[in-house]
């Protein structure tokens, strides 16, 4: 039986609440609505997400000039 690891993955964080997903997803929140760091439009472009899927297929297949797809919800 071998058990092999990197050294970090099964040690518990010292401040569980802090290292978490959630804690990661709203500091980068709120570094963006501090203009910490912004997002150049140009990997991106703002469509209605009304038909996700179409966008999906469009990215999956390289159709598209941008990198990703921003859902601008206001569209709906």
């Amino acid at each position: 039986f071998v058990s092999l690891r990197s050294g970090w993955e099964c040690a518990m964080p010292p401040f569980p609440d802090v290292h978490c997903d959630q804690s990661h997803l709203a500091a980068a929140m709120r570094w963006l609505a501090d203009g910490r760091f912004t997002i150049s439009d140009k990997i991106y472009r703002k469509e209605n997400p009304a038909d996700p899927q179409k966008y999906y297929q469009e990215i999956m297949n390289n159709c598209r000039d941008e990198l990703t797809v921003m859902f601008d919800w206001r569209m709906l």
